[in-house]
C-alpha cells in the first residue's frame, strides 16, 4: 500500500481529495494522514516499514501542495510509544504532531500488567517521544472506558495533568466504541455523557499553564 502510495498510483484519488480541501481555503484543514503507523499490523500501511511510510507521507503532501491545498495543515500521527520516531516524515511536512491516549483498565492489565494507568502515566512515556520535534501536539484520540464516575475522575485528573504536557494545544475525544481491527481480546466503550465532557471542557480551559 505505502510504495502503491509512493509511486504515483493512487494520485488520482488524492487529487480529488485535494481539491476538496482547496475548494475550502480560506478554512484550514487538518490532514491526519495514516495514523498510528506504528503499531504493527494495525492498518494496511502498518508493515515496520518508516521509510515506505515516510516516502509515502511526503507524496501525499506534495500531491497536496501541488493541486492549491496549500490551507492543508499536516498531522503526523503515531500512537507515540516507543519506535514513533523512524516514521517522521520531516519537519517540511509536518504542522503538528498527533498522538493517542485511551485509558481502559482490561488492556492496562493485558500490555502493561498494570491496573487502570491515569492519563498521566500513558502520556508519561509518549510525550518526550514526540515532543522533541517542538511541534505543537494534538491528542488526536482521547479516550477512557469504565464506569461513568471512574471516566469522568479520570478525564478531571487528565485536565489538571495538561500542565505537565505544555506542547499539546488540541485534543480530540474518541466518543465511540473502539473499532475491532486491533487483535484484542475486548474493545472497549469510550463514550462519555455530555455533562461529563462538558464538564471536562471546562476543567481544560480552567488548566494551568507553565
Amino acid at each position: 500500500m505505502l510504495q502503491t502510495v509512493a509511486l504515483g498510483e493512487t494520485d488520482h484519488e488524492l487529487v480529488a481529495l485535494a481539491k476538496v480541501v482547496a475548494d475550502a481555503n480560506p478554512q484550514v484543514v487538518l490532514v491526519r494522514w495514516a495514523q498510528e503507523m506504528d503499531l504493527s499490523g494495525l492498518y494496511p500501511w502498518s508493515v515496520d516499514d518508516p521509510a515506505a511510510f515516510r516516502a509515502a507521507y511526503r507524496h501525499v503532501v506534495d500531491v497536496f501542495r501541488q493541486h492549491g491545498a496549500t490551507n492543508a495543515q499536516w498531522v503526523w500521527s503515531p500512537s507515540g510509544n516507543s519506535g514513533a520516531r523512524a516514521y517522521y516524515p520531516g519537519a517540511d511536512v509536518v504542522d503538528y504532531v498527533g498522538m493517542t491516549v485511551l485509558g481502559d483498565e482490561h488492556w492496562d492489565q493485558v500490555l502493561v500488567d498494570q491496573p487502570a494507568r491515569s492519563f498521566a502515566q500513558l502520556m508519561a512515556p509518549k510525550y518526550p517521544e514526540v515532543a522533541v520535534y517542538g511541534k505543537p501536539m494534538i491528542i488526536a484520540e482521547l479516550g477512557v472506558s469504565g464506569t461513568p464516575e471512574h471516566q469522568h475522575q479520570w478525564l478531571e485528573d487528565a485536565a489538571r495533568a495538561l500542565v505537565d504536557f505544555p506542547n499539546i494545544s488540541v485534543i480530540s475525544y474518541f466518543d465511540s466504541v473502539n473499532a475491532p481491527n486491533n487483535h484484542m481480546a475486548t474493545q472497549p466503550d469510550w463514550r462519555v455523557s455530555e455533562a461529563a465532557f462538558a464538564e471536562f471542557e471546562r476543567a481544560v480551559e480552567a488548566a494551568p499553564t507553565k
